[in-house]
């Protein structure tokens, strides 16, 4: 196995092998330095548009995923799917892992999606993704599939197993939650950017999806 850390991935036909650390180094604080290179190349949030799997080997690794702390240590995986979004990544020092990426749909065992509902998803967490800071109502975004609210809305639920306002949540909280831990803004520069009415209106919000308000997440955080 080799390093592949450049643009060109190895590829199996529709699978994709990332990345490994197994093999830069002797020393583990160099590999892992590396690796931690190609994730602060990032933006976080990371909205991957295939499924990954991440494989620990040795030491530790976690990610941030819809407000969810996920944890992995020798011998465990974590895997996600396309769409949700990443919002921060943390390996140890002693940390050996292999990362694998591919399309989302060899995984499906739940649902057989035909290409028209694997569009009408993937269309609705590309437009959350781009108007998250902007737009929060299901009206919009079904206007934009020429749908209904309510049909639209159940036709999302059985693609993905979430409501869209659910959804819609989840990438507004990973956005703000990327802007408070920067550091670089106040709660109300925040607000302004996800183009809340108000401050109050956003710590509302903020507090109704992470038991906590902002001033507490970024103390959290510090």
């Amino acid at each position: 196995m080799t390093e592949t850390i450049d643009p060109r991935p190895v590829s199996f036909g529709e699978f994709a092998f990332l990345a490994d650390n197994y093999h830069w180094d002797n020393s583990p604080d160099d590999a892992s330095a590396r690796f931690a290179t190609l994730i602060a190349q990032n933006q976080f949030p990371v909205y991957p548009d295939t499924l990954s799997i991440i494989i620990c080997r040795t030491g530790s690794f976690s990610i941030m995923s819809g407000g969810v702390r996920l944890s992995a240590g020798p011998r465990d995986a974590i895997v996600t799917l396309g769409g949700q979004p990443i919002e921060s990544v943390a390996i140890s020092s002693d940390c050996r892992l292999l990362y694998f990426s591919g399309k989302s749909r060899y995984f499906n065992t739940q649902i057989d999606l035909d290409d028209a509902n694997r569009t009408l998803l993937a269309s609705f967490l590309e437009n959350v993704r781009n108007n998250c800071r902007k737009e929060r109502g299901i009206a919009f975004y079904s206007s934009l599939a020429n749908l209904t609210p309510k049909y639209f809305s159940k036709q999302i639920h059985n693609l993905s197993g979430k409501s869209p306002g659910a959804i819609i949540e989840e990438y507004t909280m990973a956005e703000a939650k990327t802007l408070l831990a920067s550091k670089k803004y106040s709660i109300k520069e925040v607000s302004n950017i996800m183009n809340f009415s108000s401050p109050s209106s956003f710590c509302k919000y903020f507090k109704a999806a992470e038991s906590m308000t902002p001033g507490q997440y970024m103390k959290r955080n510090a």
